[in-house]
């Protein structure tokens, strides 16, 4: 019996020409323009004059967009670059970088989901309620570690399939929904109060 031999390839996808040129050429072209348009948004953005809670939230949402082009470029426009070229030994060091690609793309995309989530919430607030906060005088600052959870496999399997699309899609679609949809109503109810006929408002 012949021994069997271990085999280490690269198998290119299905339509390789089209994939390359949709995406490592036009994606990543379509990317560079987000890009600038993200870093130009964040420097404006962070002026003195500029700097309020609102553009706070956009100036972070442009950072969290622009790491999350920087991650799809290396991550999926690469890949086709590789098969397209066959560089076996850039296709060494994308193994070796994807793992921390692919926690940069999932922090990214989690950030720019939760960040818009909370201007929702923050402009929920400022209709419904109205506070006048104070300055806030105390810090606290946490630091996460990694629990013996995380290694579990049922923890793994219910938190990649389960978890992380309730947490990414579901929960934020309906906040989102619900609170812009109470948003909208309190607007509209605040417009009918108002006397159009009164020549002071015209």
């Amino acid at each position: 019996m012949a021994a069997e031999k271990n085999f280490c390839g690269l198998s290119p996808h299905d339509y390789l020409e089209v994939k390359f040129f949709m995406i490592s050429v036009v994606g990543s072209i379509i990317g560079l323009f987000g890009l600038f348009g993200n870093i130009s948004t964040a420097l404006i953005l962070t002026r003195p004059s500029m700097r309020n809670p609102n553009n706070l939230y956009l100036t972070a949402l442009a950072v969290f967009d622009s790491c999350l082009l920087i991650t799809a470029f290396f991550i999926y426009a690469m890949e086709y670059i590789i098969e397209y070229t066959q560089q076996f030994q850039l296709y060494v060091a994308w193994l070796t970088y994807l793992r921390f690609a692919f926690a940069l793309s999932h922090i990214s995309q989690t950030g720019s989901v939760y960040v818009t989530v909370t201007v929702t919430i923050e402009r929920y607030l400022a209709v419904r309620r109205n506070p006048d906060c104070g300055e806030g005088t105390d810090w606290q600052s946490y630091m996460l570690q990694p629990s013996l959870m995380a290694q579990n496999e049922i923890y793994q399997r219910v938190y990649a399939l389960w978890i992380t699309n309730i947490v990414m899609v579901f929960f934020p679609f309906l906040i989102l929904l619900l609170l812009n949809s109470i948003i909208a109503y309190t607007i509209k109810r605040s417009l009918q109060k108002f006397d159009y006929s009164d020549p002071k408002i015209q």
